[in-house]
């Protein structure tokens, strides 16, 4: 509910008005509206141009074009008629699912959808199944938008239902709401959908006259007290009386209009006082009290409902008690929608400082309708400054706090500068949660948001009796009964208001003003007191007494009758004695002694000699300043005194008396004024004197460093001690001496004079002189290094003049060191200052090359492995092997000698600083020609009858041989052998000869000799198979040369029978033919083989005996 007016309000312009043409409307709600003096309105209008896109009325007992939905509806009104008794949609007992959807509509200017809404009524008819309430918050129904063509839904509005039919949505009533900015695309559909429901016999409701109404592009806002014609649809104003705003909304050819009235609450206030009525010489305490002000503030406890001036947008938001409450209602976040958060009004928070509110997050010790709220859906606190364009974060509540403490959590947040301005909006928004009805729900609950007045002036009048007129409760002391008038302005927004407050006064016979202003001295060392003397409630009769009364007598003066109250009386005291006494002045009236006022004073002095300046030693050329007397009393003034014991006199009217600078003693004696003589007394003197000089300084010289340094002396004049100033090397120094001869040290530097002082007196001085130390001259007789011995070298030192070696060198001369030495230079620079330095020449020896080879001789091409075997560390070393081959390796190193000779092999090689020396290995290396092996055969394919060859060693340049036959005899050495191969088979055999030089150099040649076997085989002609040892078989007996693989016997009778067969060469005819012994007889053999050399086919028969 609300319980104060917000800052800033939002006026929205949401029902329709009377418009000039047909073709569009607008108007405002709430109207009016009544804001307090200082306060904000941002006024928003939302026009509606256009056309319907979609009109159902449902009349036709169907959904209709338009509509993307399938579900099943009723048409039969069974809950009772609608608005206009015609037929709606009606969710009864039909399947689900319980949703209607609209096809896609462009709405990308905005717009409205209004449609007519009821839910089921607990069974009115006594027992039917399509009229029951929906009595549980999570059992309503949700108007939403989609602009992803239905994937997902952003909640528009849920129509929460309670747990009984008496509350706003179970009878059916018109509701319209403006399309939201984020739903203005060329594609939003919209749909009314139930998740939950208790079956299909429970929890019904129906909808009617659907209408969506888009805006037409084309039209814009003209708000007449802005300039020019298309403005914004919003403004925010803040007017310091009564205002009518009045918005065109037109396409330049079509109008309508609508107002608003802002009715402007003034300022009130109520001016009191701690005491109405007092007494004379009391006093009481004013104080302004704000009945109202134009401070802002949001307060909301949501009960019985929102409070809508307080909220600008709430997403997925309802009043209800879901997760509970602090107490009574909460505004509670469910649903299936993208967003859930609640935006205030925009207000002005510049004076305000603290927002307190309480939320509560379903936790895991909840369930639905407050379902647990996870890791990472938690809500954030955050504010505004642009609108609601961009926001930024005050604070974050983890839903942990909630798993931690199960119970409404209250919060008081103070703002950050940045969010106190004119129009700041605070939201409440939760980061992320599951899009689903009883999911990561959460309540928010008694917000509360106070600002602080703002800043007042204040002003009270009168004046009269006030401590101050420009604070809010200054005290006031009258005298007379007054009205008193209080008034205040805010100078930010110009709001002002006033009031008054009466203080009555009662007094008996009361002074209510006294002055008193004394004289200066007067004529016969006396003064005067005159003032005003007012006062009330006099006695009428008797004389008023004015006194005066020091320590030299009390002085009056009588006033007689009549006396006027509050009226003003002056009188004047004379001829009272200046005594420098207090003095106490008192009023009284004679018959009514008791009313009475006085006030104090001291008496004047006599005139006086209050000081006495100027006097001083002086030096010549010192400007001197004036003898100057101080005194008091009543001008002109005469001052008597004496000047070296010559009297004299000087007058001036003012209190500060110059008697000059003429050197000498002033002495005065005595001091008067207008009336009034005075004895005085004061002694200054002004004495002149010489200036002190420098009349001579000396003492510098040149020096080298580490020389004894002498002092520079000052000679000077005057009267000691002295105070010398000087500068060494523009450094500023004092010194104070006694003496007239003065040391001023001996640091390095020219020492210039600049000021003397001595005992009275100040001068400038001049004389210079200077202490020069010379630094030695940095002589360098170069770094150390090394020469190889025999080398020459010439030494050469910088840094002074004059160099003076030792060892007898002279500079830039070249000699040739013959060992290591350290050799030491002397400089001296124009200066005469001297130092020394320091070289070493390392000499180095030559290197001692040598090497070895791991072979001094072999064959062409012949490898050899050179090892150098210097001694010491080399930088380079160059082999020469005398073909034109110059290397570089200080390693072990391989080379490949190409040609046969002698060769001479020289090795150089060099140290790290360049000493080189070489050697040279005459005739180091013997490499020889390789001899050409050569022979012929005096055959080289042979019959394996006869197999003997004679071979001829025509090789060169070799006098060693050996003959490898192929045959797997032993080698032989002679120079042209005769050799006889095997004979038992057909072979090749690669005869090889081996050449050697004198060195052992060689070379191979080798020639194929070929055996050819020839076949031999023997058939005998009888065979005798009696059973005894000898000839029981009959088979061929072959030597050599037959392929025993194709071999082929046959043994035929007299008329050609074959009785045996074999195709084994070793297995024979034993006589028999199947198992059965032959007669005796001849027989025919036929014997089939083939050359096992060149395959050749043979065909052989002939006869044999059988004998037994």
């Amino acid at each position: 509910m609300m319980k104060s007016i917000i800052n800033i309000f939002t006026i929205i312009i949401l029902a329709f008005s009377t418009c000039v043409y047909s073709q569009c409307n607008v108007s405002i709600s709430p109207n009016p509206i009544t804001i307090n003096c200082g306060s904000f309105v941002e006024l928003t209008a939302i026009g509606m141009a256009g056309s319907p896109v979609l009109s159902t009325s449902f009349d036709s007992g169907s959904i209709g074009a338009g509509w993307a939905s399938s579900s099943t509806v009723l048409y039969t009104n069974p809950c009772g008629p609608t608005l206009d008794g015609t037929p709606s949609a009606w969710f009864g007992d039909v399947p689900f699912p319980r949703t209607l959807t609209t096809n896609g509509f462009d709405v990308s200017c905005g717009g409205q959808v209004c449609f007519d809404f009821d839910y089921g009524d607990d069974n009115p008819c006594g027992g039917c199944d399509d009229c029951d309430d929906p009595d549980l918050i999570d059992e309503g129904v949700y108007f939403q938008y989609s602009i992803d063509g239905g994937a997902s839904w952003v909640d528009i509005f849920y129509f929460q239902p309670t747990n009984n039919s008496t509350g706003p949505y179970y009878n059916w009533a018109n509701y319209c709401y403006s399309i939201p900015a984020a739903a203005w695309t060329t594609n939003t559909m919209f749909q009314w959908t139930q998740p939950n429901a208790t079956n299909t016999e429970f929890d019904h409701w129906g909808l009617d006259n659907v209408e969506i109404i888009p805006n037409d592009c084309g039209y814009y806002y003209d708000w007449h007290n802005v300039s020019g014609t298309n403005n914004p649809n919003s403004q925010l104003v803040s007017p310091l009386t009564d205002t009518y705003y009045t918005v065109t909304y037109t396409d330049g050819i079509h109008s309508c209009i609508d107002s608003v009235e802002v009715i402007v609450q003034e300022l009130q206030i109520d001016a009191i006082t701690s005491m109405n009525n007092i007494n004379c010489n009391d006093c009481a305490n004013l104080d302004v009290v704000l009945v109202n002000n134009n401070a802002g503030s949001i307060i909301d406890d949501f009960d019985p409902d929102l409070d809508m001036t307080m909220w600008d947008i709430i997403e997925s938001g309802t009043v209800g008690g879901g997760c509970g409450s602090v107490s009574g209602n909460a505004l509670y976040f469910d649903g299936t929608g993208a967003e859930r958060h609640a935006t205030t009004a925009a207000v002005n928070t510049t004076n305000c400082g603290v927002m307190s509110f309480s939320l509560f997050m379903g936790n895991s010790s909840t369930f639905a309708p407050c379902g647990n709220s996870g890791i990472g859906e938690d809500i954030v606190f955050e504010y505004s400054t642009d609108g609601g364009l961009t926001y930024t974060v005050i604070s974050t509540y983890l839903q942990s706090l909630w798993d931690a403490n199960n119970n409404w959590q209250t919060m008081a947040v103070f703002l950050p500068p940045p969010a106190q301005t004119l129009s700041t909006k605070f939201r409440w928004r939760q980061t992320s949660f599951t899009s689903c009805v009883g999911c990561d729900n959460w309540s928010l609950d008694n917000v509360s948001f106070i600002c602080a007045p703002p800043p007042y002036d204040y002003s009270w009048t009168p004046s009269y009796g006030l401590s101050d007129t420009l604070i809010q409760n200054p005290v006031a002391c009258p005298f007379v009964t007054t009205n008193y008038i209080a008034s205040i302005v805010d100078p930010a927004s110009g709001c002002s208001a006033t009031d008054s407050v009466l203080i009555d006064v009662s007094c008996d016979c009361t002074f209510t003003n006294l002055t008193a202003n004394l004289s200066d001295c007067e004529n016969g060392n006396s003064y005067s007191i005159s003032g005003d003397i007012s006062y009330i409630e006099n006695p009428v009769t008797g004389t008023l007494i004015i006194e005066a009364t020091n320590s030299s007598g009390t002085y009056s003066q009588t006033l007689n009758p009549p006396f006027v109250d509050d009226n003003l009386y002056n009188y004047t005291i004379s001829g009272i004695v200046s005594d420098g006494s207090p003095v106490v002045i008192t009023a009284y009236f004679s018959d009514e002694i008791t009313c009475s006022i006085n006030t104090n004073d001291v008496s004047p002095v006599l005139p006086e000699v209050i000081s006495i300046s100027g006097g001083g030693i002086y030096c010549l050329g010192d400007s001197i300043n004036d003898i100057m007397v101080q005194v008091n009393g009543n001008g002109p003034f005469t001052i008597d005194y004496t000047l070296d014991g010559i009297p004299q006199s000087y007058t001036d009217n003012d209190t500060l008396l110059n008697l000059g600078s003429i050197p000498g003693v002033y002495n005065i004696t005595s001091i008067a004024d207008s009336g009034c003589v005075n004895i005085a007394f004061g002694v200054d003197s002004i004495i002149t004197q010489t200036l002190p000089t420098v009349s001579n300084v000396y003492g510098g010289d040149s020096y080298c460093i580490g020389d004894s340094i002498n002092d520079i002396f000052a000679d000077v004049t005057g009267t000691g001690p002295w105070n010398l100033d000087y500068t060494v090397d523009g450094v500023l120094y004092s010194i104070s001496s006694s003496s007239s001869t003065i040391s001023l040290g001996n640091i390095e530097g020219q020492y210039i004079m600049s000021s003397i002082t001595d005992q009275a007196c100040s001068n400038v001085s001049v004389g210079s002189s200077s202490i020069i130390i010379n630094p030695l001259p940095i002589v360098d007789a170069g770094v150390d290094y090394t020469i190889c011995i025999g080398d020459s070298t010439a030494l050469n030192a910088s840094g002074a003049q004059n160099y003076v070696w030792n060892h007898g060198i002279i500079d830039d001369i070249l000699f040739a060191p013959l060992a290591t030495e350290t050799y030491t230079v002397t400089g001296t620079d124009d200066n005469g200052c001297v130092d020394t330095s320091e070289v070493t020449i390392y000499v180095e020896p030559l290197p001692d090359p040598s090497f070895v080879a791991d072979y001094l001789q072999g064959c062409v091409p012949s490898e050899v492995m050179f090892t150098n075997t210097t001694s010491g560390i080399l930088q380079d070393c160059i082999w020469n092997f005398g073909e034109g081959a110059i290397v570089g390796s200080c390693d072990s190193i391989n080379y490949v000698f190409h040609s046969s000779g002698l060769h001479d092999i020289t090795l150089t090689t060099s140290s790290v600083n360049g000493c080189t020396n070489s050697v040279t290995y005459d005739d180091y290396i013997y490499i020889e020609n390789n001899p050409v092996a050569s022979f012929t055969a005096s055959s080289y394919s042979l019959l394996s009858l006869n197999t003997e060859v004679e071979f001829t060693n025509s090789s060169l340049g070799a006098d060693n041989y050996l003959w490898d036959f192929g045959d797997n005899t032993d080698n032989i050495s002679d120079i042209n052998p005769i050799h006889t191969f095997p004979n038992n088979e057909s072979e090749s055999f690669l005869v090889t000869l081996y050449a050697y030089s004198p060195i052992g150099c060689v070379d191979s040649v080798s020639q194929v000799i070929s055996i050819i076997q020839e076949i031999i085989f023997y058939i005998p002609n009888t065979f005798t198979p009696n059973g005894d040892e000898f000839n029981q078989a009959f088979k061929p007996i072959f030597t050599a040369g037959i392929d025993a693989s194709d071999f082929e016997l046959y043994i035929r009778n007299r008329w050609g029978q074959t009785i045996f067969e074999s195709r084994n060469i070793n297995v024979g005819w034993d006589g028999t033919y199947n198992g059965k012994i032959v007669q005796p007889g001849t027989y025919i053999w036929h014997l089939k083989f083939k050359d096992r050399l060149n395959g050749a086919r043979y065909n052989h028969s002939g006869h044999l005996n059988l004998i037994r």
